[in-house]
């Protein structure tokens, strides 16, 4: 049987109950789409985060090995004994090689074991420092000090070049 139709308008709630839900449903489905782009993105962000960290702490704990095992040689005046500066064997977790240097000091010397980081440049914020330190003794200090004090004396006595060191 057909169904009969009326020349009237439709009333206001036959109205938004044809066409409403369809408005209603399209905005509902854009905004949950939003919602689901923003999460996604946020859980990436996140799982980088700790993706960079993880390797952060692998590279710190290789570099912290490295320079506990260099550190352990010293010679009897608490000086660390000197390896070949430069690349070291062992890489970091971005696969380049750490780096050791030495920073001698005046009370104290110093040994740094050096990742560039993941951008590859040396000496940036994102670098990985592992450092250690060993006093040098009270010994080596004044015999140091008593040296400089007796080379001082014959560079002011003698000049720029004591008559014992002059080339001949």
């Amino acid at each position: 049987m057909p169904q009969l139709t009326s020349n009237r308008p439709p009333t206001i709630a036959e109205a938004f109950f044809r066409t409403g839900f369809g408005c209603v449903s399209a905005i509902v489905f854009k905004i949950a789409v939003v919602v689901i782009v923003i999460l996604v993105l946020d859980w990436r962000s996140q799982e980088k985060k700790a993706r960079q960290e993880a390797e952060r702490t692998a590279t710190s704990e290789t570099a912290s090995r490295l320079a506990d095992e260099i550190a352990k040689d010293t010679d009897p005046n608490g000086r660390f004994v000197r390896k070949p500066v430069g690349s070291l064997s062992e890489a970091d977790a971005w696969g380049r090689a750490l780096r050791l240097d030495y920073q001698p000091g005046t009370l104290s010397d110093g040994l740094e074991v050096r990742s560039a980081g993941p951008d590859g440049e040396w000496n940036t914020r994102d670098d990985v420092v592992v450092t250690r330190s060993s006093k040098i003794s009270n010994k080596a200090l004044v015999r140091d000090a008593a040296g400089g004090l007796f080379d001082a004396a014959k560079t002011k006595l003698w000049g720029k070049n004591p008559p014992d060191t002059e080339k001949k």
